[in-house]
């Protein structure tokens, strides 16, 4: 399988475990609702990715980092600790895939092409 289709995988995993958490624990319910949503949103990503460039994608996580920073902002208050920096770090490693497998799709084109 290819990484895109490991990544689809993985993705559709991740959104059905996560849709099931919200029926067994309490805390953190917007931020695992904006997982939830990232999580089907990948999916559609990268399914999608062709007509995907580098803007999208950039535009797409500046997005998904704001939704993720606000909803720990709604759920814990306006400050700032450790657990929201690596909220956000793990937030950005997450998304750092997909500018990874969008410029590799863009690289094997380039090769094709030439």
């Amino acid at each position: 399988m290819s990484d895109i289709n490991w990544a689809i995988l993985i993705d559709t995993f991740a959104a059905a475990a996560i849709f099931i958490s919200f029926f067994f624990y309490e805390p953190f319910v917007y931020i695992r609702l904006v997982f939830l949503l990232l999580a089907i949103a990948q999916v559609f990503l990268f399914i999608n990715r062709e007509r995907m460039g580098r803007g999208f994608i950039r535009l797409y996580s500046c997005v998904v980092l704001v939704a993720v920073a606000g909803a720990y902002i709604a759920e814990k208050g306006m400050h700032v600790d450790g657990k929201m920096i690596s909220l956000l770090g793990f937030t950005v490693t997450l998304l750092n895939g997909n500018s990874t497998l969008v410029s590799k799709q863009s690289v094997e084109e380039e090769t094709i092409i030439d």
